[in-house]
């Protein structure tokens, strides 16, 4: 069964809400902040919805073994042609979208990797 996943689209970058993200990983709207923390997924705070979620971060979360494998910064970097340094800076500067496991180790998408590819 496919939803399609409305979304608020602030500053050309795409959000989602606390219910559509729980929607979306299939969890009770109430565990979002505890994902949200255990993974460091940064959230925003709007005033008309409240906590909202950046959608390339979100989508990296369901993007699993039924899908593509999350990459280490090592297969990242040499699918962009690029160092594990600079691959970390994007990541902190919000450019490329990266995944915190609970042990603090980064995991990219590569759909996200060619994302960022096609405008860089």
């Amino acid at each position: 069964m496919s939803f399609a996943f409305a979304y608020l689209d602030i500053d050309g970058e795409r959000y989602y809400t606390r219910d559509e993200v729980a929607a979306r990983l299939n969890i009770s709207p109430r565990l979002i902040q505890r994902v949200a923390t255990n993974y460091r997924i940064p959230s925003t705070l709007t005033p008309s919805t409240g906590t909202v979620y950046r959608a390339a971060d979100i989508d990296i979360l369901t993007s699993g073994p039924q899908h593509e494998p999350l990459l280490t910064p090592n297969e990242a970097a040499q699918r962009l042609h690029a160092s594990t340094n600079a691959l970390r800076v994007w990541a902190r500067e919000g450019k490329l979208a990266c995944l915190l496991t609970p042990g603090g180790r980064r995991r990219y998408a590569p759909t996200e990797l060619d994302r960022f590819n096609a405008i860089r």
